[in-house]
């Protein structure tokens, strides 16, 4: 249409007609025609831009118009550049470069206008502008190539906030600083200029609770697990729990206390430890870090030596996460605390749970229903002790029925106690003797197989105790318990 021809023909005569050209190579252009030219560049240069402004944002062109008005708006500049529109074109020059993605060349030109040129009504606009333009130049690069456009956000936001002490924008803008710190792993700058955020008079409750993340945040970077804790409490504490980051502040939380508690663990203070993992099931009860935090708790009371604490925290944690995968260790642990609470029953129960677990090696499960029968025994529970033995003895490395002892009711059939039968022993003294075709096949008057026989303890009448002999299993499980080690072997992991 008309609009364009008469864009172009402005563009001809530009190109014919610039100082440089060679129409001016025997005479100097005269200051009137200066004057109108540079309007006919501004022209053109205003043309260009809207035309970018109207066009689709996917389509190529709008960048290409976008840089052509920049073009022109640099050689209005580059004419006069002390006239008295100098700020509104070099202005409009950086929005073209903005919006024509180039940032960093737009930021640099509202950095100029900010703080080069004197102040005039436009100078907070663009020293606010410089910072958005390098947030967008740190948006539009890769990942591993951003450092250096952020450190140039943080630089310009810091100038805006000493410059223009005034400005409406001025806390956000250092917040904008803090923020980019912490991206930077700059914990303590990050952490000062947040406080410096919140310590501004009249603070928009928003811009508080951003700059109470940040300082949460770099506070729980720093290793300051205490004061991260206070942080993310008072965090949380002006927040709704409809809120979408409520959760994820909670985790935080969550985090604060863990690691006061992994602390308190590695420095041995067993019961400030229990405290600090109980007070994420207490503060946090919906963190994902509650179950383990409840083993902790429950681990750390039995360093502590508490051992009622540590029963109830490990019976807690299995009613509560039955199927968690440490469920089978609170079992394990449970047998040394009930152990140690001389609770022979309980301490049994948790062997017998331990023994029927399929997911448990073969050894450890005959271990721990020996354990069970043992303890049973103790306590005078020995129909309970009976089945527990049979489970042990069905590994096939135990003494089962055959290894029971007179002595030791939990290897005997159940019914009531019986005493010692002494049995003669043939060719002694008093003892009848068997017949010639008995002693050719060298039968006795006991039974004897491989795994049953008889240990001769001849006492001076002649007379040997009806005594079955141990098999190997058997004597270790003795010399465990005699020593108190009745969690032998079953591999408790924490």
């Amino acid at each position: 249409g008309f609009a364009e021809l008469e864009v172009a023909a402005r563009e001809t005569y530009i190109q014919r007609y610039a100082p440089a050209a060679a129409y001016w190579s025997d005479r100097a252009p005269s200051p009137n025609f200066m004057a109108d030219f540079r309007a006919q560049v501004l022209t053109v240069a205003q043309n260009h831009h809207a035309v970018a402004q109207q066009t689709d944002a996917l389509r190529p062109a709008r960048t290409a118009a976008f840089q052509h008005a920049a073009l022109r708006y640099q050689q209005a500049l580059d004419l006069m550049p002390e006239a008295q529109d100098a700020v509104d074109v070099r202005m409009r020059l950086a929005d073209a470069l903005y919006e024509g993605t180039r940032f960093s060349d737009a930021a640099a030109q509202y950095h100029r206008l900010a703080y080069e040129h004197d102040r005039h009504a436009r100078s907070e606009e663009a020293a606010l502008a410089s910072v958005q333009a390098y947030q967008r130049q740190v948006d539009a690069l890769p990942d591993g190539h951003k450092t250096e456009a952020q450190r140039q956000v943080i630089t310009a936001s810091l100038m805006l906030a000493e410059t223009y002490t005034t400005h409406p924008e001025r806390a956000r803008v250092m917040l904008v600083a803090a923020e980019t710190s912490f991206d930077l792993a700059q914990y303590q700058e990050a952490l000062e200029l947040a406080e410096a955020v919140r310590a501004l008079p009249d603070l928009a409750s928003p811009l508080r609770h951003d700059a109470t993340a940040v300082v949460a945040d770099s506070q729980l970077a720093l290793a300051d697990f205490p004061a991260a804790e206070a942080s993310y409490l008072a965090l949380r504490g002006g927040m709704d729990p409809s809120d979408a980051r409520f959760e994820a502040v909670t985790e935080q939380l969550a985090v604060a206390i863990y690691r006061q508690g992994e602390q308190a663990r590695d420095d041995a203070r067993w019961a400030d430890a229990a405290e600090a993992f109980a007070r994420i099931i207490e503060v946090t009860p919906t963190s994902q870090r509650r179950p383990a935090a409840a083993f902790e708790t429950a681990v750390m009371r039995v360093k502590a030596e508490d051992w009622a604490a540590a029963a109830a925290a490990f019976e807690a944690f299995r009613q509560r996460h039955p199927d968690h995968a440490q469920v089978a260790d609170a079992d394990k642990w449970l047998t040394l605390v009930y152990v140690k609470a001389d609770q022979k029953g309980l301490a049994a129960g948790a062997f017998e749970r331990v023994a029927a677990r399929a997911s448990e090696a073969a050894g450890i499960r005959e271990e721990a229903a020996w354990q069970a029968a043992d303890l049973h025994r103790q306590a005078g529970h020995y129909r309970a002790a009976k089945p527990a033995a049979n489970v042990a003895g069905a590994g096939g490395g135990s003494c089962r029925i055959a290894a029971m002892d007179a002595r030791d009711p939990c290897c005997r059939p159940i019914g009531r106690p019986r005493a010692y039968r002494p049995v003669r022993i043939p060719g002694r003294p008093g003892a009848p003797d068997v017949g010639p075709r008995q002693r050719r096949a060298g039968q006795t008057n006991w039974p004897e197989n491989s795994h049953q026989h008889h240990v001769a303890a001849t006492n001076g009448g002649g007379v040997r105790s009806r005594r079955p002999s141990l098999c190997g299993h058997c004597l270790r499980l003795r010399r465990h318990r005699a020593r108190g080690d009745l969690r032998n072997g079953l591999g408790v992991s924490r």
